[in-house]
């Protein structure tokens, strides 16, 4: 079973709560401690959140901890935005924080690169894919041995892999309707991202549930 961490009480699991093949249960973390390691050996999901990945929670150490456990012991990690940059921080990359270069709000073509095709997650996107995106910081500095897998023209690590572990700066999880009260909170027009994201769903949705699928796969393997 996938153990889906999550961070912040406004950004759920959403779609892949249908998509996640492999069975799941989600841990609040604004309400449960970080799991322990010999809980999550089925696949650890880390969600997004609107607090930073810098100086955040209490919990902050502990998760990093976990991942860099996870990937010690070869278990599968997907880290989704705030995830992502949780995984490059606990593995010695750099975050930028409120960068208004690298921010995105809305569907964004990713450009998986050669790494990301041949990646057993990444590679269902193939050349590239539009994705929902919703984040005001940034992973800069890929870790050391990372693997970038995929950019954006605002934001040039959009994918990367670390051994056991994938992560994404996008949100292949997120309904327009997520994205329109994503939107909302941060003082945008909730009801025209909602048209944008209706409008780039079909593909979205497809890309997405691929993800879920790939990732399921990797939990899968071997029994886990």
């Amino acid at each position: 079973m996938i153990t889906v961490i999550q961070p912040d009480p406004k950004v759920t699991v959403d779609r892949f709560g249908q998509w996640l093949k492999a069975g799941f249960r989600i841990v609040e973390l604004f309400r449960n401690p970080v799991p322990r390691m010999e809980e999550c050996a089925g696949g650890i999901v880390v969600l997004g959140g609107t607090m930073n990945a810098v100086e955040g929670p209490e919990w902050l150490p502990a998760l990093r901890q976990l991942l860099v456990d996870a990937v010690d012991k070869e278990i599968p990690v997907l880290g989704i935005c705030l995830g992502h940059q949780v995984l490059a921080t606990a593995f010695g990359g750099e975050v930028v924080v409120g960068t208004a270069d690298a921010k995105e709000d809305g569907p964004y073509e990713i450009r998986v690169n050669d790494a990301g095709q041949a990646d057993p997650v990444l590679r269902v996107l193939g050349e590239s894919a539009i994705m929902p995106e919703s984040h005001n910081d940034a992973v800069t500095v890929l870790p050391p041995n990372a693997q970038l897998l995929a950019s954006s023209s605002r934001c040039e690590v959009q994918a990367m892999r670390i051994g056991s572990a994938v992560s994404v700066q996008f949100h292949p999880e997120a309904s327009p309707a997520t994205m329109a009260r994503w939107a909302e909170m941060s003082g945008l027009d909730g009801a025209e991202m909602q048209r944008l994201m209706e409008l780039a769903d079909a593909p979205i949705r497809a890309a997405g549930q691929a993800i879920a699928a790939a990732f399921s796969a990797e939990c899968s393997a071997e029994g886990r």
